[in-house]
């Protein structure tokens, strides 16, 4: 994945590949895409719904995953301070994810809830797995 990032230039946006935490982003970039594609059956309006669900977890996930593990923050699990940032960053990420639903239901007018928070459902559990996964 390393390679993938400086071969495309993506090596300034300093996100922490290297803790494996890229890899949480990735699958869920990966499971909105599947969703949103097999919401396609029923319409472009259930396509952009899925779509615009996915983001609605991925944004304030890569966020939180910023926040924690970016640029001078907590790089060493013993760090004292890493409690506090990690509670700020999912607060954060808490209300980032209500504002960006409250701004899909207030400037999309057509929208299809059923695809939108179905897709946002599995890419957040797809996050929880692929988290777990990397534990072990």
């Amino acid at each position: 994945m390393a390679e993938f990032i400086h071969n495309f230039g993506l090596a300034h946006l300093k996100l922490p590949f290297e803790a494996n935490t890229g890899r949480i982003l990735v699958t869920q970039t990966v499971v909105t895409s599947v969703g949103a594609i097999v919401c396609t059956v029923f319409g472009f309006v259930a396509f952009y719904s899925a779509l615009l669900g996915g983001l609605a977890c991925i944004i304030p996930n890569a966020y939180a995953i910023w926040r924690v593990f970016g640029k001078n923050r907590a790089v060493h699990p013993n760090d004292p301070r890493i409690f506090g940032i990690m509670l700020r960053a999912e607060m954060i990420k808490f209300a980032t994810t209500a504002c960006v639903f409250a701004a899909i239901f207030w400037l999309v007018s057509s929208i299809n809830p059923i695809a939108m928070f179905s897709v946002f459902t599995v890419v957040t559990f797809a996050g929880w797995i692929e988290a777990g996964l990397r534990i072990r």
